[in-house]
């Protein structure tokens, strides 16, 4: 019923202006996280959806410059974090001093970047490190050669091993993993089997997700939400035995551990960079695909933003909510707070969640899933990227 309810709700309000003539996004909460995307790849993946090229010396020049320049358009203000990602941000690791010495006056907190394996060298942490560099994803996706094979990667599970041991012999604040399973090509007991050997490693983090087959990947199959939510069952005891609980829907964090490597997944965020969005409470929008348009637009002073999501009062809370309850961690007051237009209907909507049992008390005053809300929301996050974000990442030219 709430599926049904949102996805009527989607499907028939929101569309995005395209080309829109704007000025600036105002981002006017002080939680409000800075997200950089680096679109380089020295190899490109067969699962990897997220917006790429080729790695070209002259362009990674050329969208370096325009970047500090699309940031220099918006007011100056600090952000609660700062989070690079891709591609491959450490495909320049030169760059990647340059890009983490710009932003860091303007970041409170942590910041993050994203690590190949390949990259994981000790030279690069150590740069890393040097450059004040608290949080670490590597992106190992699987310990498994077959599973590797099908993902595309160039990188064998020995390889993972070894980047593994490296970053957790350094002395970054907080490492997460990445892992991808896939239920229609592999029996749950692979991803069972890397979460385990990653487990070895005492990371804090493990986040494992399900492969999406986005319209332009050369995946046809479905996604099946009933056996991959069956599959986080298993993780969930798995986890339990090895020292892990679950912290997000699709997260896992080392018992003990303060912190949570989380880009875009936060109340508000600026993307920077090609192919970037940015949430900030009344509205959405999302930055062109086209790499000479970025270049274009920055240099001649325009925000390079080719779509933008007007949300109405009750869509932005909504949104803000689906996140919210992503994270496991709707502190409801702060909700109610942030969204006074539609207080009423947020408490009716916040008590009707209640009602269908798929919330419950996490601590005084926040609010997490229930293993009945975690399934439906499994379905509901499957469900929202291929109506919403396929279509996006599917329309390369804007």
């Amino acid at each position: 019923m709430l599926i049904s309810f949102l996805k009527h709700l989607a499907k028939s309000k929101i569309r995005p202006e395209i080309d829109p003539p704007i000025q600036s996004i105002e981002a006017v909460r002080q939680d409000t996280g800075l997200y950089l995307h680096i679109p380089f790849c020295k190899h490109i993946c067969s699962f990897c959806p997220y917006h790429k090229f080729l790695y070209d010396e002259n362009m990674i020049r050329a969208y370096s410059a325009a970047v500090f320049q699309e940031f220099s358009l918006y007011p100056v203000r600090n952000y609660s974090s700062l989070y690079i990602g891709g591609g491959t941000p450490t495909v320049h690791p030169g760059m990647l001093s340059e890009w983490v010495r710009f932003f860091r006056p303007y970041i409170q907190n942590e910041i993050g970047v994203e690590l190949h394996p390949l990259d994981a060298t000790e030279e690069i942490t150590r740069r890393l490190e040097k450059e004040g560099v608290q949080y670490i994803s590597l992106g190992i996706q699987s310990m498994q050669e077959e599973a590797l094979s099908l993902f595309g990667r160039n990188h064998s599970a020995r390889d993972n091993h070894s980047a593994l041991k490296r970053v957790m012999d350094a002395s970054f604040q907080l490492v997460d993993v990445d892992l991808v399973f896939d239920c229609v090509s592999f029996a749950s007991e692979v991803v069972l089997k890397d979460f385990e050997a990653v487990a070895a490693y005492a990371p804090h983090q493990i986040s494992i997700y399900p492969m999406m087959r986005f319209s332009f990947s050369p995946y046809r199959t479905r996604n099946q939400p009933g056996r991959e939510f069956e599959t986080f069952l298993k993780i969930d005891a798995l986890a339990s035995q090895t020292g892990y609980e679950r912290d997000t829907l699709w997260t896992y964090r080392r018992t003990g551990v303060v912190g949570r490597y989380s880009s875009v997944t936060r109340p508000f965020f600026r993307g920077i960079g090609i192919s970037a969005s940015s949430f900030n409470g009344n509205g959405f929008y999302v930055n062109t695909f086209d790499f000479d348009r970025y270049i274009s637009n920055t240099k001649n002073g325009r925000l390079p933003v080719s779509k933008h999501y007007r949300l109405s009062d009750r869509e932005n809370a909504l949104f803000y909510l689906f996140w919210a309850l992503y994270r496991n961690e709707l502190d409801l007051s702060l909700w109610l707070a942030y969204f006074p237009k539609t207080c009423r209907q947020n408490s009716m909507f916040f008590r009707y969640l209640r009602l269908l049992g798929y919330l419950e008390p996490v601590k005084t005053g926040v609010w997490g899933l229930t293993r009945r809300g975690r399934k439906t929301f499994h379905r509901l996050e499957e469900w929202l990227t291929y109506t919403m974000i396929d279509p996006i990442w599917s329309d390369k030219e804007s």
